[in-house]
């Protein structure tokens, strides 16, 4: 049986072995890190170079018997390192793609209350629900407050699946306009759900389907059925606008939560560029030359 800090240990030292990478899977330490996963939890991990721009994830419940055969693809999708973990009888596959923040390393854990989420994408507002060092860290913290409704207060690119089998359930979902794609199969009291529909296939699924856009959907655990249908946000399409003052302040507002995490660089690339210095000016995107850094305008307010 592997204890979670032990599971966290083994993955901090593959990442500074290898690569000299800071290690961060967002579990909190608690006095009860010395709760015990279940005696079939295994762990694999690798880490790598960043070269790409996604993640992937692959969750089944089906045994992986040749795990580089079955993520032939998805592996491409995050260069950086390959997590393969077993718990409670599900295995974990995450390829990860460093993007913001620490290197973390998924699926994340909370031993205390029985959960599990991983996810492939960006969360752009992860700062707003506190001091997380890399956006996935504030999705079970998120879970644990809100609970299901946790889904719609986030603002980003992703495709998530949290277990909480403390409570029989799962919970899969796509932002609004399924910017990262998820697939996933039921099949003979097994499942299977992923990024790529090849890893599906692969394990012997024959029909995969994908998940729709702006949709959450709740599964029990045990029974594999679906409880609950639901989207992220309604839309009203008619039409009640006369400007474009909102288009633009929302395109604004896009770009800075886009932005946030590099906008150094950003700067300096638009520096370059005579024709970008009105798009400068119009973003408040101003380097203060004291200090070499920029100041950052807060969002406008978006009529909807």
């Amino acid at each position: 049986m592997l204890a979670i800090h032990e599971y966290r240990e083994i993955l901090a030292d593959v990442a500074l072995r290898e690569h000299g990478l800071p290690f961060d899977d967002g579990y909190e330490v608690r006095d009860s890190d010395s709760h015990r996963t279940s005696k079939n939890t295994t762990i694999n991990a690798t880490v790598r170079n960043p070269q790409s721009k996604m993640c992937g994830i692959l969750a089944t419940s089906r045994e992986i018997e040749d795990l580089q055969e079955v993520i032939e693809f998805l592996k491409r999708r995050g260069p950086d390192a390959t997590n393969h973990l077993q718990y409670r009888g599900i295995s974990f596959v995450h390829t990860l793609l460093s993007m913001t923040g620490k290197l973390t390393i998924q699926p994340f854990i909370d031993g205390e209350n029985d959960l599990v989420a991983f996810f492939n994408g960006e969360i752009y507002n992860y700062l707003d629900f506190g001091d997380y060092e890399s956006d996935g860290q504030c999705i079970l913290p998120l879970y644990r407050e809100h609970g299901d409704a946790f889904v719609p207060m986030l603002d980003g690119e992703f495709a998530l699946a949290l277990f909480d089998f403390a409570s029989d359930k799962m919970i899969v979902s796509t932002d609004i306009f399924s910017t990262k794609p998820l697939w996933m199969a039921i099949e003979g009291g097994d499942f299977a759900l992923g990024s790529y529909e090849s890893s599906i296939l692969r394990l012997g699924f024959e029909n995969p389907i994908q998940i729709e856009a702006n949709t959450t959907i709740i599964f029990s655990i045990s029974e594999l059925k679906e409880l609950e249908r639901r989207p992220l946000w309604t839309f009203d399409l008619n039409q009640h606008k006369t400007d474009f003052d909102d288009w633009d302040a929302a395109f604004e507002n896009a770009i800075r939560k886009r932005t946030r995490g590099f906008i150094s660089r950003l700067q300096d690339e638009l520096d370059e560029r005579e024709w970008t210095r009105p798009i400068v000016k119009k973003l408040g995107l101003e380097r203060n030359d004291s200090i070499a850094e920029l100041t950052i305008p807060k969002e406008k307010e978006v009529e909807i």
